[in-house]
């Protein structure tokens, strides 16, 4: 009888990891868009480009992806990606920030224009 209720235990738990893992992967909590690694925002209402998976000397960031706005670039983002040299934005972008040290160290970036929805640009965002 023990046996059947660990066994009934275990598989209980098995299918609660497996439907937490695939909600989280339905609700689209992270992505990749043309190389880059996306994370929902706090509130849900788009995404910030965390990163690049692989490094790459161009990138150009989408307007959306899963139907929500491209909305920032996070803390960090590109921190020393020394082969970057230039950012463009797909038509209709939205990006509204760029956080914190998001391009710093990347003393090969040479073209980038940020769209007009830019409002606020972090500290150190383009040291190098």
């Amino acid at each position: 009888m023990k046996q059947r209720i660990f066994g009934l235990l275990a598989a209980a738990v098995a299918c609660l990891c497996a439907l937490a893992f695939s909600a989280c992967s339905l609700i689209g909590l992270q992505g990749e868009e043309e190389n880059l690694l996306l994370q929902r925002n706090g509130d849900r209402t788009g995404y910030i480009v965390t990163g690049m998976k692989e490094e790459r000397a161009e990138i150009t960031v989408p307007a959306s992806y899963n139907g929500l706005p491209v909305l920032a670039f996070g803390k960090g983002a590109f921190r020393t990606h020394k082969l970057l040299r230039s950012v463009s934005f797909a038509a209709g972008s939205r990006v509204e920030a760029v956080s914190s040290g998001a391009f710093e160290g990347c003393a090969n970036l040479q073209t980038i224009r940020l769209p007009d929805t830019v409002t606020a640009i972090g500290s150190r965002a383009f040291m190098y």
